[in-house]
């Protein structure tokens, strides 16, 4: 058996708390790269918020190399040219919208370049993911503003106890819509209900033809499951939710103990890459 995919969702499992890739971990993803193994990033984030670690591993350059964004919503080349794009439907974005307002929960809507928020005050929590992504953030007061927008995800940003107390009604009332994932304890996501970084993946590896049992996935949060399911080897790091846990093949130590790097390494030694 051989790897010829692996596929690592971002924050909390290839980046430290600090956000930071360290080198020795970028250094075996790129040797892995260069001895023809594909290393997919699978990630919530847009595809700039993916770039920094792209940059860093030596694949903006690269179009032979791929990344999954907005939780399976876009699947792109490195060099940031789309393979298969899922905007949300502008209605339904609308109606999440409203809904939102209504509710007093704040969000914003990320496109491939930037996020959009009506809130005044910001979430911190927008504040927070503009920073770490790297998209610029623009206010907005219309709704009709969609109308123009190719929207991917749509995400509540607000307080932990705010997302427990209306997950479950919102589920009830978009989730036949969408695709809906609790990525953080203050992030609620939507998007096109055929995204999914299981999906995604699954897509992508069928246009390879790499099939699921040579595909390795790491991750830590619910996001991730599907990926993980999909995958012949499913590693989860140590910090990992227990619903990421109990889908993987093995744990390995935390995205601040070089998790990824270790993984990597026992599959190297077991499997003979």
């Amino acid at each position: 058996m051989s790897i010829k995919l692996i596929a690592i969702d971002i924050d909390g499992t290839l980046v430290d708390d600090q956000k930071q890739l360290d080198t020795a971990t970028s250094s075996l993803l790129s040797d892995l790269a260069d001895k023809g193994v594909r290393v997919v990033l699978c990630t919530g984030r847009p595809y700039l918020g993916a770039q920094v670690y792209l940059e860093q591993m030596g694949f903006h350059k690269d179009s032979e190399q791929y990344v999954i964004t907005h939780n399976g919503a876009l699947i792109s080349k490195t060099d940031s040219s789309f393979v298969k794009a899922l905007p949300l439907d502008r209605n339904l974005v609308k109606k999440i919208m409203t809904y939102c307002l209504k509710k007093g929960l704040r969000f914003h809507l990320s496109t491939h370049e930037h996020m959009y928020t009506p809130n005044d005050p910001i979430s911190p929590y927008t504040v927070n993911e503009s920073h770490h992504t790297n998209m610029p953030l623009r206010p907005f007061m219309d709704i009709a503003t969609v109308e123009h927008l190719d929207v991917f995800d749509v995400m509540i940003a607000d307080d932990s106890h705010l997302l427990d107390k209306n997950e479950e009604a919102i589920r009830e009332r978009f989730g036949k819509y969408c695709e809906i994932v609790r990525s953080e304890p203050h992030f609620i996501e939507f998007m096109h209900p055929h995204a999914g970084k299981g999906r995604a993946l699954d897509c992508l590896t069928q246009s390879l033809g790499i099939p699921s049992h040579e595909v390795m996935s790491i991750g830590n949060a619910q996001n991730d499951v599907s990926m993980l399911e999909f995958a012949g080897i499913s590693v989860a790091v140590e910090n990992a939710v227990p619903e990421v846990k109990a889908v993987s093949d093995f744990v390995t130590s935390s995205n601040n103990e070089q998790g990824v790097k270790r993984a990597i390494e026992y599959m190297k030694e077991h499997f003979k890459q």
